[in-house]
Parts: structure tokens; C-alpha cells; sequence
């Protein structure tokens, strides 16, 4: 089997209504198959995956090979755009999970916060 080095890609957004894992998922799977990209298509199985997806925060790791991350950030925004995400932007771009934790914690906290904030008001 092969192994391949990835990258962990951290997505933000805005919507009406939550999007779910499964439908970042598919994004992600629609993308690549209609990319036309040989190699994408041929990876579809090691990349397809969403890592971490947080619905109560708009946030969502996508994990796909390193090599292939330009590619896969190009053709999977429009494929979330179309499933309702607005002002879809990237967050961090990391080569582990717990990197991506580290950097997404602490503004995960500031946004509880602000959340209880507006709950006592």
C-alpha cells in the first residue's frame, strides 16, 4: 500500500442552515469526480475524507495529500458554494490534526464566549 503525506485543510463559512458532514463530503467526492484530473480521480479514495467537522461553528477539516492541496482547495469551494456555504474561506492549512487544533482552539473559545456574552444580555 502506499502512504501518502497529507494535509489537513481547515474551511469556515456562513449559512442559512447547517451543512453536514455528509454534504462536505459529497462536495468533496462531486469535486473531484468532475474535475477531470486522472490523478485526483485516482486518489479519490485516500483523499475523500472530512476530518473534523464542527456544524455549531461552520467549521470542517478536509484532509487530502500534500502534493494535490492547491488542486483540491480550487475544485472543492464551488462544490461547497453550491451546497449553500457563503463566504467560504479558509482558515489554516496544517500537516497534522493536532496542528489544526492547536490553531482552531483558541478561536473557537473567543467565539463561546461571545455566545455565553449574548446569552446573559
Amino acid at each position: 500500500m502506499v502512504r501518502f503525506k497529507h494535509r489537513y485543510i481547515g474551511l469556515r463559512w456562513d449559512s442559512e442552515y447547517s451543512i453536514t458532514q455528509e454534504d462536505i463530503g459529497d462536495a468533496l467526492r462531486t469535486a473531484i469526480l468532475n474535475s477531470g484530473d486522472l490523478q485526483l480521480t485516482a486518489l479519490l479514495p485516500y483523499m475523500a475524507s472530512v476530518w473534523m467537522h464542527l456544524s455549531a461553528f461552520n467549521f470542517a477539516t478536509i484532509r487530502c495529500p500534500t502534493a494535490l492541496t492547491r488542486a483540491c482547495i480550487r475544485i472543492v469551494i464551488p462544490q461547497m458554494v453550491v451546497r449553500g456555504a457563503k463566504n467560504l474561506r479558509i482558515v489554516h492549512v496544517s500537516g497534522s490534526i493536532s496542528q489544526m487544533t492547536r490553531y482552531i482552539a483558541p478561536i473557537l473559545s473567543v467565539e463561546l464566549t461571545k455566545s455565553r456574552m449574548a446569552l446573559r444580555t
